[in-house]
């Protein structure tokens, strides 16, 4: 698999599990805190593949800075986002709300990764050295996931 490959089975795990998050009720506590940490892992995992292969390169160039600067600081945005609602209380009835939002904003993120952000990438990566990094990136999301997930 090439690194946007790689990328793309992560994006649907993490999609999965925002859709297993958004179908729990307010007595789910449990659940929603394992749903959180696994989305919360998943996206890190991703970030440090993202900022060890593809932000380098893009933010480099000089055609792609900008927009590789904005979609940047809106993963910053998301994991924060994520990190509050770890530590939020998940009874409490305005969390579905949150969690809803959580949904739209990653969901929305993954759409612009995997447009934007892989067409960025495709300007500065041949299609040889995006099977290089798919290796490299799959071996190093297996090492930060567990890091990451529990």
């Amino acid at each position: 698999m090439n690194i946007y490959q790689t990328l793309e089975v992560e994006n649907t795990r993490i999609r999965k599990t925002l859709g297993k998050l958004l179908n729990t009720t307010a007595d789910q506590n449990w659940e929603r805190s394992d749903f959180i940490e696994e989305i919360r892992g998943r996206l890190l995992a991703q970030k440090e593949v993202e900022e060890s292969f593809i932000y380098p390169l893009i933010l480099n160039m000089e055609s792609t800075r900008e927009r590789a600067r904005i979609l940047y600081e809106e993963q910053k945005v998301i994991l924060a986002m994520v990190e509050e609602m770890a530590r939020a209380s998940k009874e409490e009835p305005e969390f579905q709300d949150w969690i809803e939002r959580l949904y739209a904003e990653i969901f929305s993120h993954l759409e612009h990764q995997e447009a934007a952000l892989f067409e960025m990438a495709r300007q500065a990566i041949s299609a040889d050295q995006a099977e290089d990094l798919g290796l490299l990136a799959e071996e190093k999301l297996g090492r930060v996931r567990s890091k990451y997930l529990h």
